[in-house]
């Protein structure tokens, strides 16, 4: 049976049930294609063991869940890549669905190996791993993993040449045939190519590859002459921000306080005084939004051979809010002030 998967960039988030039961539902190694080749890459793989009835998640695990992360600590100069994940399945858990894996499951990962590697020496490469597995409950679990690589051509290792194979195969592509979107409350996706139609599929799944945008499942349809169709409520912002609020403030003019005064006294010759004054200034205030797209609608066809020629359609409520005015504060107080007193006199020499 003929399957064809496509990934787009949409998910949803919900937070499971969590329980502890007696002894692991995965078994987890990590495993090495081969040789590693100065200045070149080898792949690692992950493999976990799953528990019959159990699955652990895919990057985005769906209405519930969480999936599988590697944290590396390699040597000097090794640089880990990202997680590789294979396409997943659909798993209904209750009144949700999940994405995931079931079975064993192979996650590449490639690491880089510096030029300066010396051919003959062997490296340990470890890894701390955490996942999510779930059935009725959901259980985290974790492992630290560590895995010899020895640095030499980078041939492969013919016994699991297989398996690595296997899981490359796994991996999606990108869609060599044209594909027309339509975005308004619902997503529609439509694939058309004769290559397809004479390929006769007979079944296609759809699964967002990030979260917060489909609600629930999305529908997928293979009409008979293997038109592809993809149709999903989309949760759109009702507001989307294109730019901050921005705020102008100039000072135009400030009266300098004139004092006025209004009682005095010399004591012990020390002047005291208490003085009243005036301030005053005049202010321009303005701002300019936030702007904000509202009732975003979109269409696009695109040609992945043709990414020049893509056609996007749409409309959108550009809203953005603006003020201005002058504002005018006037104040005033009272002070006091102390000064000594001067003296003043003549002295003379016969």
């Amino acid at each position: 049976m003929k399957r064809l998967f496509f990934l787009l960039a949409l998910l949803f988030a919900a937070a499971p049930a969590f329980a502890q039961e007696d002894g692991p539902k995965v078994m987890a190694r990590l495993v090495a294609e081969g040789q590693a080749a100065p200045g070149g890459t080898v792949t690692i793989a992950l493999e976990e063991k799953i528990a019959p009835g159990w699955h652990t998640y895919w990057i985005n695990p769906g209405d519930a869940g969480a999936p599988t992360t590697i944290e590396w600590t390699v040597p000097d100069g090794w640089k880990a890549g990202a997680i590789q994940w294979p396409r997943p399945m659909r798993v209904p858990f209750g009144p949700l669905m999940d994405y995931g894996y079931e079975g064993k499951l192979w996650l590449l990962t490639d690491i880089a190996v510096p030029a300066d590697a010396k051919p003959g020496e062997t490296v340990t490469l470890k890894a701390a791993v955490t996942w999510l597995v779930c059935k009725d409950v959901c259980i985290p679990e974790d492992a630290t993993l560590m895995v010899p690589v020895t640095i030499g051509g980078g041939g492969a290792d013919a016994a699991v040449a297989g398996d690595f194979a296997a899981a490359r195969a796994l991996l999606p592509v990108a869609s060599p045939w044209k594909m027309a979107y339509a975005l308004g409350q619902n997503l529609d996706l439509h694939v058309a190519a004769p290559t397809l139609a004479a390929a006769h599929p007979v079944e296609a799944d759809f699964f967002p590859l990030k979260s917060g945008i489909i609600k629930g499942t999305a529908t997928v349809e293979l009409t008979p002459d293997a038109h592809i169709i993809v149709t999903g409520e989309i949760a759109l912002p009702p507001n989307h921000e294109v730019f901050a609020k921005r705020a102008y403030e100039k000072t135009l003019l400030h009266v300098e306080p004139p004092e006025f005064p209004i009682w005095g006294v010399s004591i012990a010759g020390y002047g005291i005084g208490i003085f009243a004054f005036v301030d005053a200034y005049l202010r321009f205030d303005a701002f300019v939004g936030p702007g904000m797209l509202q009732n975003t609608a979109v269409s696009v066809t695109f040609d992945f051979d043709r990414p020049q020629d893509a056609v996007v359609d749409g409309h959108a409520d550009f809203v953005v809010p603006a003020g201005a005015g002058f504002t005018l504060d006037i104040g005033g107080g009272l002070r006091a002030r102390v000064a000594i007193a001067s003296l003043e006199g003549r002295v003379g020499l016969d």
